[in-house]
């Protein structure tokens, strides 16, 4: 309390006594930027008109510069939140990407497969049906057991 006190009594000191003669802020030395700001007040209150007029313009120019640096951390800030989701898509597409791959993968596998599985039917057809043409049965019967077409069956009957 008896710091509050104190702090009061030099301010009221500051304020009925405040500047000298020459207009040079006296009393109130306290380091506390509001009592800077104030003794700035107090400065550009007793100077003259021309002063009053550069200061005001000074302040306008930090104004437009705090202006212009916050619009320029807004669009920075702005940026990196584009830039990341920006790059969080680029991850996504990279991993649809890859399990596009490997869906491929698997499709072309599976087509092996089947490949494979179809050439070698084929060719169990093809075996059977020369074992059954040295028989006495006729194509249709035997393309009708094979799953050979009866052109298929006959060309066998003429290569054997």
């Amino acid at each position: 309390m008896e710091a509050v006190k104190n702090i009061q009594s030099h301010w009221l000191t500051f304020l009925k006594k405040g500047y000298d003669e020459n207009g040079v802020a006296q009393y109130l030395h306290l380091d506390d930027p509001l009592v800077e700001k104030a003794r700035e007040q107090l400065r550009v209150m007793y100077s003259d008109f021309d002063e009053q007029e550069c200061y005001e313009g000074q302040l306008k120019v930090v104004s437009d510069h705090n202006a212009v640096v916050e619009y320029i951390e807004r669009l920075k800030t702005e940026l990196g939140e584009k830039a990341l989701r920006i790059s969080k898509k680029e991850q996504e597409n990279q991993e649809k990407a890859a399990f596009l791959a490997k869906q491929e993968l698997e499709l072309a596998k599976q087509k092996q497969e089947i490949e494979s599985k179809k050439k070698e039917l084929e060719s169990k057809s093809l075996e059977t049906a020369k074992r059954l043409l040295q028989t006495d049965l006729n194509n249709e019967f035997i393309a009708l057991a094979t799953g050979l077409s009866e052109e298929e069956v006959e060309k066998l009957r003429k290569e054997i």
